[in-house]
Parts: structure tokens; sequence; C-alpha cells
């Protein structure tokens, strides 16, 4: 069974005018069909605009799409009853973009962290502090951070919290919308890696929204291209997409520049 089925999405948000009156209704994602399996990452490429982060929070249960269907484990989750929309918001987790704006910077590293198990899994704070332990430092931090506030990191340190808190409750997905775009190129692989790490030990699936090729080659098992609110493409490999020669794939390939000149390939993203 498919983890995660997006069925015929599509979407659209009303215009405004001046006087705040709805006018039109502009398509933001036009009958979309996709798959994730479990323990797979499904890389989601596309440029800005082109509906990744709607889709996201589509399937996050976030939004509610204007028709379609989005299944977990064979289940309706736009019309499910509350037992079922609860077993999905535990086993779907997020990382976000922007790590700052995801805590509340008035809350310790233990506040933003217990927050999941409170709402899910009540226990003493013993327990729970042998938890958060164990996720901090399985993503590179340690016990002692606990007591620490969201400006005492760097950003990349701050995304490890954020993938530690999305960690907590056990899920089988994590959505990571642009999760490491705003990182410098060595944090990006530090975090790419590490969550190559955890997808293997943990049999994570992963929806990896991007813009950037190389980051998506590096992590996805799947590959696929949204362009103007349409899904052009889906690869059940990367291979695959690398020899492809859709319209769509050509485009990505030819925007992506490797690291150094002297790498450059019309082909293949240096890794």
């Amino acid at each position: 069974m498919h983890l995660i089925k997006v069925k015929a999405v599509s979407h659209s948000y009303g215009n405004r005018s001046f006087l705040m009156r709805t006018k039109g209704r502009t398509p933001v994602l036009k009958n979309v069909h996709l798959t994730i399996e479990e323990g797979t990452c499904l890389g989601l490429l596309g440029q800005s605009g082109a509906g990744k982060s709607t889709l996201g929070r589509i399937i996050l249960g976030l939004e509610k799409p204007s028709s379609g269907q989005v299944l977990f484990e064979g289940q309706d989750i736009i019309r499910a009853d509350q037992r079922t929309h609860q077993h999905f918001r535990r086993h779907v987790q997020a990382v976000f973009q922007d790590s700052y704006s995801a805590v509340n910077p008035r809350w310790t590293v233990e506040q933003i962290l217990s927050e999941p198990l409170e709402n899910y899994e009540p226990m003493n704070r013993k327990k729970r502090q042998h938890i958060l332990i164990h996720w901090l430092e399985r993503v590179g931090l340690s016990e002692q951070d606990l007591s620490k506030y969201p400006y005492q990191f760097s950003g990349g340190q701050l995304q490890r919290i954020n993938i530690a808190r999305a960690l907590v409750l056990q899920p089988k997905l994590i959505v990571l919308d642009e999760s490491v775009s705003s990182l410098d190129m060595v944090t990006q692989a530090v975090i790419l890696d590490l969550l190559v790490e955890l997808k293997k030990e943990l049999k994570l699936a992963y929806l990896f929204i991007t813009h950037d090729l190389t980051a998506a080659y590096h992590l996805s098992d799947q590959l696929a291209i949204l362009d103007q609110g349409e899904l052009v493409a889906q690869f059940q490999s990367k291979d695959d997409f690398f020899i492809s020669e859709h319209e769509a794939v050509l485009k990505m390939k030819e925007a992506t520049l490797a690291s150094h000149p002297l790498s450059r390939t019309i082909g293949r993203p240096v890794r």
C-alpha cells in the first residue's frame, strides 16, 4: 500500500480587489496525481510559484484542496474522522525553510521539543527528557542545549532542533519544504547527510520540496517536477530522471550549475 497517494488534487485561490471582494480565482494546482512509498524520498522539483509548497500544505492537512483526495495508508485525510486524523497528524510531520519562525522564540529547546509529546503522548518529565536527549544527540546536539533559547543557535543548529522535534513522535513521513535552502552550502551538505542517515536508520519517508536539483539528487529516491501547478513528470529513479529528454527535465538541468566551473556537465549535477 502507498504511504501517501494524491489523487486528482486541484486548488485555487480567490483574487481580491481593493474593496476585498473576491474577483475570480487563480488556479495553483491542476489535477495532480503522485504517490510516496514507505521508506522512500520523493523529491518534488519546480521553480518558485510552481505550487510546490501549496501541495505540501495540502498533504500535511494544513489546507483543503478545491477538489481531489489525499490518502494516508489508504484513508482519506480530508474527510477523516477524529481518530484517523489524529493518527495521521502524529505520523506526518514537517520541517520548513525558516528555522527561526518555526519555533517560539520565548521557549527553551526543552519546551519546543516537548510540545508534540504533550499533544500526543503525555508522560512524566523524566521519561520525556530521556526521549528529548536521545533525539537531540541523534541530530548532533547535546543535553546541555535543552535549557537554551533559539537565539543562542545558528541557523543550521536550529534546523537540527526542528528535525529533532519532527522525530520525537517517530513519524512515518516528514515533509521537508525548502528545509536546507536558507543555509550555507557547507551546512546544507551536513544537514542533507544527516537526513540521509535518519532515513536509512528509521525507515522514514520524505517529501523533499525544493528548487535545488543537486540537493534533490543527494537525498531523493524518486523525482517529480511541478510546473505551473501541473505535475509534468514523475520518475521512479534518479537515473531515469537524468536520461529523460522531457522538456521540463532539460530546463531543470540547464538551470543547474555545478559548484566548480571545471565540474560543470550538461547531464548530471555534482554530488
